[in-house]
C-alpha cells in the first residue's frame, strides 16, 4: 500500500469517527502531569494524570503520549468509529483496520476503548506539529488502566519489535526508545503530551488529520 493510498485510509477513518460518533468530540482533557518508571528494558509504567475524570463513553478525541529518544511515540488513545488496535472489539479477528457504520457502534463495536499504540508521525505542512503515520495494531503495553483521574500504561518493553501496522496488515518494525525525551519537543514542558486529532479540509475534502492542531499560517513562498 502506497502512502497515499495509507494516508487516504487514515483520514477516510477520522472522517467515519466524525459522521458516527455521539456526541462530537471536544478537546482532549487537560493534562497535569506525568510520571515515567522505567529500567534498562522496560518502561514499566507512564502515568497520565489528568485535570478531570477520565472520558470513557468516547466523546473525546485525541489521546496522551510521550516521545522517546531514538524511537517512536508511545501513545494511548480512544475514539469512536474506527477498528485500529487489537485493544478494541470487533466482529472479525482476522482485520486489524475497519471503518464501522452505526449499526456496528450500535452492538458495542469499534469502540471508545482506552488503548496502546506505537506510533511513527509523518510531517505534513497542514499540521503544527505532525499527521498520522503508521501506527501498532497490537498494543505495545501489557495493558492500559483507566481510573478516575488517570490512565497508565503498564509495562512497554524498549527495542526494536515487529508488530503489524494497523493499515497496512504488514509486519513493520517499530522502536520504544531508551528513554522518554524531556522536556518533549512538542509544548517544551515536562515529559507527556495531550493531543486532540485534528481533521483538515479544504472545500470539504479531508486533506490531513493532524496530531495536534492544524496549521493555519499560509506557507511562505518559493525562494524564502
Amino acid at each position: 500500500m502506497t502512502k497515499t493510498v495509507l494516508l487516504g485510509a487514515i483520514l477516510a477513518a477520522v472522517f467515519t469517527v466524525m459522521m458516527f460518533a455521539s456526541p462530537m468530540a471536544d478537546a482532549i482533557t487537560g493534562l497535569l502531569d506525568t510520571e515515567v518508571k522505567d529500567n534498562k528494558n522496560t518502561y514499566q509504567k507512564i502515568t497520565f494524570s489528568l485535570a478531570g475524570d477520565v472520558v470513557t463513553d468516547g466523546s473525546d478525541f485525541g489521546g496522551y503520549a510521550i516521545f522517546t529518544e531514538g524511537g517512536d511515540v508511545i501513545a494511548v488513545t480512544s475514539h469512536m468509529g474506527a477498528y485500529d488496535s487489537a485493544g478494541q472489539q470487533f466482529d472479525d479477528p482476522a482485520i486489524t483496520f475497519a471503518l464501522c457504520s452505526p449499526e456496528q457502534l450500535g452492538a458495542g463495536l469499534c469502540g471508545p476503548e482506552w488503548h496502546s499504540h506505537l506510533v511513527k508521525p509523518v510531517a505534513n505542512s497542514l499540521c503544527q506539529i505532525a499527521s498520522v503515520g503508521a501506527l501498532t495494531f497490537e498494543e505495545p503495553s501489557a495493558t492500559v488502566v483507566a481510573n478516575q483521574d488517570n490512565i497508565k500504561v503498564v509495562n512497554v518493553k524498549k527495542g526494536t519489535n515487529s508488530f503489524t501496522e494497523s493499515v497496512t496488515g504488514t509486519a513493520t518494525d517499530f522502536t520504544a526508545g531508551n528513554s522518554a525525551v524531556v522536556p518533549n519537543p512538542v509544548t517544551g514542558v515536562g515529559v507527556g503530551v495531550p493531543f486532540d486529532l485534528t481533521p483538515v479540509f479544504d472545500d470539504d475534502v479531508l486533506q490531513a488529520i493532524c496530531i495536534g492542531p492544524e496549521n493555519t499560517e499560509p506557507p511562505e513562498p518559493p525562494g524564502f
